[in-house]
């Protein structure tokens, strides 16, 4: 399900401003093989993390996922965050991937 709310309306005045992006993205998340998931961050749930550094550590990519944002804590989607961000406790992660690679929110 996707939120359209959060990530639906932003696609679209995205896809008004940055020409194709629109079909880009559905491809990507009507294709069948990629969806947008939702996790936990691994590891100890009461440790801050760098966001670059999380990234190395999880190694993502390697199960075929890629992070795409950060949900704070308080709620703010943080989308193509940079490598300094810290990753607060109660933090999720925003992916893409085939099938779920993480923890789902509980």
């Amino acid at each position: 399900v996707i939120e359209t709310r959060r990530i639906g309306f932003s696609m679209i005045a995205h896809a008004v401003a940055y020409h194709g992006t629109a079909t880009t993205m559905s491809r990507v998340l009507l294709s069948g093989a990629h969806n947008v998931y939702i996790g936990r961050v691994p590891g100890d749930p009461s440790h801050s993390y760098l966001f670059g550094d999380l990234l190395i550590q999880m190694q993502l990519t390697k199960h075929g996922g890629l992070v795409i944002g950060v949900r704070t804590a308080e709620g703010r989607d943080v989308i193509n965050p940079p490598k300094s961000l810290v990753i607060k406790p109660g933090s999720l992660l925003i992916y893409l991937a085939e099938s779920p690679l993480l923890d789902p929110p509980s």
